[in-house]
């Protein structure tokens, strides 16, 4: 069953790869000195099939570790997108899909470096488009990945210091 579902994971990802949407043209300038930049619409259909992919498998009773570097592939693809084209309606779209992948990740896996990334682009969501209807909702996003860290801790028993208690004193018999 664990070699079909990776096999079903890595027919997916290989579709979403090689599917480019016709008839798509860019709304956006690209960022100069990069003549050959994808429009944003194809970049941003690539990540969102791949991120499907990975939900899929996420979904999946104990998902296997190696699913953390797809996670963190689709979380990049996501970023280059918005660093490629920082003024498109789907900037924060991308930056708010990234961040919630992170946490999901960081939630099956309990991984730092996804729980900081989520952190980073929630933040780096609300900073960079605060009028955007998804910054509204990062402060949610990031109450809940702090509260996700303090209950493992809260929850485990504090250890109790035992001091070894002697045996006890016999009394010499005449």
């Amino acid at each position: 069953m664990n070699v079909l579902v990776r096999c079903v994971i890595v027919g997916t990802l290989a579709l979403a790869f090689s599917v480019t949407p016709a008839g798509i043209r860019a709304q956006d300038a690209p960022v100069a000195g990069t003549p050959t930049t994808p429009p944003v619409e194809t970049l941003f259909a690539d990540a969102a099939a791949k991120e499907t992919a990975v939900r899929k498998a996420l979904a999946t009773s104990n998902p296997a570790d190696t699913l953390l570097k797809a996670v963190r592939t689709v979380v990049d693809d996501y970023e280059s997108l918005v660093k490629r084209y920082p003024a498109s309606t789907q900037a924060d779209d991308a930056l708010w899909r990234a961040g919630k992948l992170a946490a999901d990740a960081f939630a099956e896996f309990r991984g730092a470096q996804e729980q900081t990334t989520a952190v980073r682009l929630f933040r780096l969501l609300n900073t960079q488009y605060p009028s955007s209807k998804l910054a509204k909702q990062t402060p949610a996003q990031l109450t809940t990945l702090k509260a996700t860290l303090a209950a493992p801790a809260a929850a485990a028993p504090t250890p109790v210091a035992t001091t070894p208690t002697p045996p006890p004193a016999t009394t010499p018999t005449a």
